[in-house]
């Protein structure tokens, strides 16, 4: 009996794990899917697969790192405006805070004269009963 070769079996590429969708390509380049269509048209990135699009993994990262070394979309400070902003808040924050303090201290002062108001009370009823008596004692005698 003869024997059949066996033939190896096929193997279907797994592309997904070289290749991007487009929308994970968009999210990785900050730009939109409908941009990233836009470059595989154009031939800055080659289409691997047609449903799903697909596009080479090593492109991406490679447009990605040419775009981040390049200074035009490298993240700005904030704008004038923006900074302008953060400082007028700053100095709410910073009266807002000097405000309460002398709420704090006032109302302490309050308190201590209002102590001081009622010491003077109970000594001057203390000393108003003293005399009355002292009237009542000298009455009797």
């Amino acid at each position: 009996m003869a024997t059949a070769k066996k033939s190896a079996p096929k193997v279907k590429k797994d592309l997904s794990s070289y290749c991007y969708t487009v929308r994970q390509a968009s999210q990785l380049l900050n730009l939109s899917p409908k941009r990233v269509r836009q470059m595989i048209t154009e031939g800055k990135l080659t289409k691997v697969n047609e449903s799903p699009v697909l596009v080479e993994m090593r492109q991406v990262l490679a447009l990605r790192d040419q775009r981040e070394a390049d200074p035009r979309y490298r993240k700005q400070p904030p704008p004038d405006q923006v900074t302008q902003l953060l400082e007028n808040f700053q100095k709410i924050i910073a009266s807002v805070e000097e405000m309460n303090q002398k709420a704090i201290t006032m109302r302490d002062e309050a308190q201590a004269r209002n102590e001081e108001n009622y010491l003077n009370q109970i000594n001057q009823l203390k000393a108003d009963l003293e005399a009355e008596r002292a009237r009542r004692w000298f009455k009797k005698r």
